[in-house]
């Protein structure tokens, strides 16, 4: 099917200069998520330093909201690195190799961050569900929803993965970098 044909909601195989819908709302929800923790963790810090240092009245249980904040702005943001490609790469050495070989030294670090994306969805989720028999001191919170971003963010490092393993497969096979990812480099 051509670009000019194909729907919004149907998904673009790997490499398509048309993103399906799905990725394009998880595209948002990861920058909505990760950019409202984040400002929302500053505000919070901020506020309270002034409320401190200012007024000397601290804000009750301001440092458990930006805690929960950090927690879900770095998963969440470590998701949208993987998707953005970037993390890091040694390309110097990378580009010694003929083509084939830089596709699967790629598809090895595709396949360890997955298993390392694996390892912290998996613990994550036993912290997550272990969190729930703990309250935060101040906002008395489980810590489940302070936990539950590791295995979230971590399904989200996983799922953005899979296009890139389907990537570096498809130029393992021969296909011409240029039509998988404009701009690309050997390791990305």
């Amino acid at each position: 099917m051509t670009d000019s044909a194909r729907g919004a909601t149907e998904p673009a195989g790997p490499g398509s200069p048309r993103p399906g819908l799905f990725w394009v709302v998880l595209d948002r929800l990861e920058e909505l998520v990760g950019g409202a923790a984040f400002v929302g963790m500053t505000v919070i810090v901020f506020v309270n330093v002034v409320s401190r240092y200012v007024f000397n009245d601290p804000i009750p249980g301001a440092d458990e909201l930006a805690t929960l904040c950090f927690t879900w702005a770095v998963f969440v943001g470590a998701a949208a690195g993987v998707r953005q490609r970037l993390h890091i790469g040694i390309e110097f050495v990378v580009n010694w190799f003929p083509s084939r070989a830089r596709a699967v030294l790629s598809l090895l670090v595709v396949a360890l961050m997955a298993f390392f994306a694996g390892l912290i969805g998996f613990y994550g989720t036993k912290l997550m569900l272990a969190g729930n028999f703990k309250l935060t001191p101040v906002l008395q919170w489980p810590y489940t929803w302070i936990y539950l971003a590791v295995p979230v963010g971590a399904a989200l490092m996983l799922l953005r993965l899979v296009p890139i393993g389907a990537e570096h497969l498809a130029r393992f096979r021969g296909a011409p970098v240029a039509e998988l990812h404009p701009g690309a480099s050997p390791l990305t």
